[in-house]
């Protein structure tokens, strides 16, 4: 508000000049003219405080658009002050293409982890196959015992129907024998 009073006091000699000028012209007038003339004094009035305040605000605006450039301006010192650099088109440049490599760099990161994950991928479907593979290899060493023994046990109902057949064939024979 301190610069709204400083705008308002800009203005009071003005005020004052108006109000001395409506006393000597009213001072012979009727009361409707009286009314009329105050009306449009407080419409000049209230322009006058309209204006007072775009007064105060635009003056409000430039402090706060100073204080920014003065912020930019600080901060472009600050960065000449770290890259050495003094012209504002090379500093642009140099921004541009640091923001180029940057950018580079992360495509060069996307492919990276994408190659990452194939090959997680990759080695988690060999592990499932070597894990298949022992699993069929145990299975088939074990159908390689069971036809082992599957063949050992022909083999020994074999002979014992052999035996069977010779101790038949024995006792027949004793029996026709005897």
């Amino acid at each position: 508000y301190p610069l709204c009073a400083l705008a308002v006091s800009d203005e009071r000699p003005l005020i004052d000049q108006d109000r001395k000028m409506k006393d000597h012209i009213l001072g012979n007038k009727t009361p409707q003219v009286v009314d009329t003339a105050l009306d449009e004094e407080q419409q000049l009035r209230k322009r006058l405080s309209k204006g007072a305040w775009a007064i105060v605000k635009d003056k409000a605006n430039i402090h706060i658009s100073q204080v920014k450039v003065k912020s930019y301006e600080e901060a472009f010192e600050r960065i000449q002050q770290a890259t050495g650099i003094t012209d504002i088109d090379q500093l642009v440049k140099t921004f541009i293409d640091a923001e180029d490599k940057n950018f580079a760099l992360f495509n060069e990161v996307n492919k990276l982890s994408n190659e990452i994950e194939r090959l997680e991928e990759m080695h988690s479907t060999m592990q499932k196959n070597i894990a298949e593979f022992k699993a069929n290899s145990a299975d088939n060493q074990r159908k390689k015992i069971l036809e082992e023994l599957e063949g050992k046990l022909k083999l020994t109902e074999k002979k014992e129907k052999s035996t069977e057949l010779r101790g038949r064939s024995s006792e027949t024979a004793k029996a026709h024998r005897g």
